[in-house]
């Protein structure tokens, strides 16, 4: 059952008209007049229950997080009132990491079929997105709450329904940045305007894609960041981004992301800090190149590759080549990719289309000025 339609029994009241994307966003607008944030034990005890009422309001989603339901369930209903909020925040993203590593141990069995790595690897994203949806409703800061749904961004161009929930955060984050009377700086991430408004012209693209309307958010952010902060060198940065994603110089590779996905996760990886906001495009790419090298390490030898092979296949100089393999995020980056790649050639050998494409690439003399692989 998808977690974005929920369902309920027959007979029963539905929990809520909504999906679970525009529910965590009603419920984050709720929880400003809800909670009084300078009372502590209010504080905690109420965030607590936003979380556990959400998933209650999706079955599919206590269930595909069981673990942190019952966290949850145990911390509103305790009598210790020498936990703070701080502590419930810490233990909340420890017990969730918990159950993100849970859903991606079947990658780990060698005998897994197709079938069912392809049935893990969608449990393990519903059980993502639901855990960046508890996160995003727990956090009230809006540096850290934008933080927590990173990995959203790339997912835009699958479920268009992600696209209120990212307007929402990046709007209530871009007012207050350039609020002139509240001096506010965050303190996770230090993406501005410039990528705000990379984020804005990424979002407007989906959204004229799918003939779908602004969102209201999503045009409060537009009008907070039309204009970059450095508008002589920034000024179109965007365009030029998609522009040189969708057409790039170099031959292309055959694990490259489309471009949609690509920037998504290049804005993911910026908000993060794992990347530079001033890399050019090309560096996305020698990124992805290193990914493809160490799955495919992974895959055929079971152990990762030494860094300067890393560093040869994808072009990254040897600091960069070493920072980013150790780098916190890199192993969602290998997972996800090791995942679509098992995938890949078991769909390749019965696609026709798949063997085609592969008897081309045979024929040509010299492949690797068209199609070239990094692994």
């Amino acid at each position: 059952m998808s977690i974005q339609e929920p369902q309920t029994p027959d007979n029963a009241a539905p929990p809520c008209t909504m999906n679970a994307f525009e529910a965590a966003v009603e419920l984050s607008k709720n929880q400003i007049d809800w909670i009084d944030v300078r009372n502590e034990e209010e504080l905690r005890v109420k965030t607590a229950i936003s979380g556990f009422v959400f998933l209650l309001s999706f079955p599919e989603a206590k269930e595909l997080v069981h673990a942190v339901t019952k966290f949850l369930d145990g911390e509103f209903n305790t009598t210790n009132h020498i936990r703070t909020y701080a502590d419930l925040l810490r233990d909340t993203i420890n017990v969730a990491a918990i159950e993100q590593k849970k859903a991606t141990e079947f990658i780990i069995n060698n005998d897994s079929t197709e079938h069912e790595i392809r049935i893990g690897y969608e449990h393990y994203l519903d059980v993502d997105v639901i855990l960046c949806l508890v996160l995003f409703i727990m956090i009230h800061k809006p540096c850290c709450r934008l933080v927590k749904i990173a990995w959203l961004i790339p997912r835009l161009g699958e479920n268009k329904l992600i696209i209120p929930l990212i307007s929402y955060a990046a709007a209530a984050f871009a007012e207050l940045i350039n609020d002139p009377s509240n001096h506010y700086r965050p303190c996770c991430t230090a993406v501005g305007n410039s990528w705000l408004h990379r984020l804005a012209v990424y979002v407007m693209h989906h959204c004229s894609e799918s003939k779908l309307p602004l969102p209201p958010d999503l045009t409060k952010l537009i009008s907070l960041v039309s204009l970059p902060s450095s508008p002589s060198i920034k000024e179109g940065k965007a365009t030029r981004m998609y522009d040189a994603l969708s057409h790039p110089p170099q031959p292309v590779y055959v694990h490259e992301a489309p471009e949609g996905i690509a920037i998504g996760n290049q804005l993911a990886l910026e908000l993060l800090g794992e990347m530079d906001a001033n890399r050019q495009e090309e560096y996305y790419r020698r990124v992805e190149r290193a990914v493809a090298c160490y799955t495919g390490n992974i895959t055929m030898n079971g152990v990762g590759p030494s860094i300067k092979k890393v560093q040869s296949a994808s072009g990254l100089s040897w600091a960069d080549a070493k920072s980013l393999v150790h780098s916190p995020h890199f192993s969602r980056l290998v997972f996800n990719y090791q995942c679509r790649y098992i995938l890949a050639l078991e769909h390749a050998k019965d696609c026709p289309d798949c063997q085609r494409v592969r008897e081309e690439m045979e024929k040509r003399p010299h492949p690797g000025q068209q199609i070239r692989s990094s692994v």
